[in-house]
């Protein structure tokens, strides 16, 4: 709020100074960086006392507000020319470097204006958000904890270190940094969405589910947050709660195809399988190149008894993602539901060749050699079923794959 004092004292002087020097200015404007009438007003300004450095940097920020970097730049120099040691404007050009991609050059202004105030904690905390965009995690977190070391009160560097640790998957760290901001700013929905994240991340599902809760009390239209929820009942096995909250998703964004696919899976896992081939359409329709999308459609096909649009569905999911395994894996076993063994045996192969630990793909194959019941077919299924036991001990069709291969290959 300085700078906005200073200018309105700067415009009293100056009427002081010379009021025939330009025409009179709305003040309200001198007060509004998003108002083009600001330039104008900072223009007169600088015409009539141009060694006034703040009159640079306040048209500086006004040109940045307006997405004019460049041009804040150039008042960011003049202003540090009359001024070497002004460091928000040092600040402040960083930033616009940091808008027009130039992270060195964004980096090596934060360094200078700390150079010039050693306390100033912003300067850090934009130099350690810096950094960690730019991948140095350590360099950031260390530039976020001398900020809050300064003013331990910045939330803005609290909760960037939350993100940073939630980016390097330190969950715990992230949980400590996300409850000091929800104290700080009770009403921060993107505090409690994040440390949300972090509780799931854990495992700590009934604390996630509360905060998800929480962000969407604070901001209703959070659609990341009812995904979040859909998320969590997915993992516990709750569809139906899973299917409510991707719709409610999927309200807020209807055109994103990610929430469809997962509304869709969900519908599937309960036995809802044409509401998910509905839901696959969609998806598709909205992004033809997800090769998920055709896949989990071929699922839905299969369920419902329609190989060929099965097979034809996991045709253009390996069309677009060529080593889909487990595309290749359940394009077999439709061929396998249609008698089709060459073409099964082909792609159950070829699942296995791009995945050796594709657990289902040996189970698969093992059915159809133990089709083909002899000596040395029983041999391979010998070894597949014993191959797909060890990758899937828990799974629930390996109790009856031993048995079955006992009673066809005694």
């Amino acid at each position: 709020m300085r700078f906005k004092t200073s200018v309105l004292a700067l415009f009293l002087s100056l009427l002081m100074v010379s009021c025939t020097a330009f025409e009179p200015i709305d003040l309200l404007s001198i007060l509004r960086f998003e108002n083009d009438n600001s330039l104008a007003a900072y223009n007169q300004y600088i015409a009539v006392v141009p060694f006034y450095s703040q009159a640079y940097y306040n048209r500086g920020l006004a040109q940045y507000a307006l997405g004019n970097n460049i041009a804040a730049i150039a008042d960011y120099d003049k202003a540090i020319e009359l001024n070497p040691r002004f460091a928000p404007a040092t600040l402040a050009r960083g930033l616009a470097y940091a808008q027009l991609g130039d992270f060195e050059e964004a980096i090596s202004n934060y360094s200078s204006a700390i150079e010039i105030d050693p306390t100033y904690a912003l300067a850090y905390n934009h130099r350690g958000y810096q950094y960690l965009v730019s991948g140095f995690y350590e360099l950031a977190v260390a530039d976020f904890d001398l900020a809050i070391q300064i003013d331990p009160n910045l939330q803005t560097a609290i909760s960037n270190r939350g993100y940073a640790h939630l980016l390097y998957e330190n969950n715990s760290q992230a949980i400590v940094d996300y409850t000091q901001v929800i104290r700080l700013d009770p009403q921060d929905s993107n505090a409690y969405f994040n440390r949300a994240l972090a509780y799931f991340r854990l495992t700590s599902y009934e604390l996630a589910i509360l905060d998800y809760e929480a962000a969407i009390a604070i901001n209703p239209s959070y659609g990341s947050a009812f995904v979040g929820l859909g998320e969590i009942y997915m993992e516990i096995g709750e569809f139906n709660l899973a299917v409510e909250n991707f719709s409610k998703a999927i309200s807020i964004s209807p055109n994103t195809s990610e929430l469809y696919i997962s509304r869709g899976f969900s519908y599937q896992q309960l036995g809802e399988y044409i509401e998910a081939i509905h839901d696959y359409d969609r998806a598709i329709e909205l992004d033809s190149s997800s090769a998920f999308a055709y896949f989990s459609r071929g699922y839905g096909y299969f369920w419902i008894g329609d190989m060929e649009k099965a097979i034809q569905d996991y045709d253009e999911a390996i069309r677009i993602e060529p080593l889909y395994a487990v595309a290749y894996t359940n394009r077999g076993f439709a061929y396998y539901a249609l008698a089709d063994y060459d073409q099964a045996l082909d792609d159950l192969n070829r699942a296995i060749e791009i995945n050796p630990n594709n657990a289902y793909a040996y189970l698969y194959r093992s059915n159809i050699y133990l089709y083909q019941s002899n000596y040395k077919n029983c041999l391979l299924a010998t070894n597949d079923i014993n191959k797909f036991v060890e990758l899937a001990p828990n799974a629930p069709e390996a109790p009856g794959a031993q048995f079955t291969l006992v009673e066809i290959c005694p």
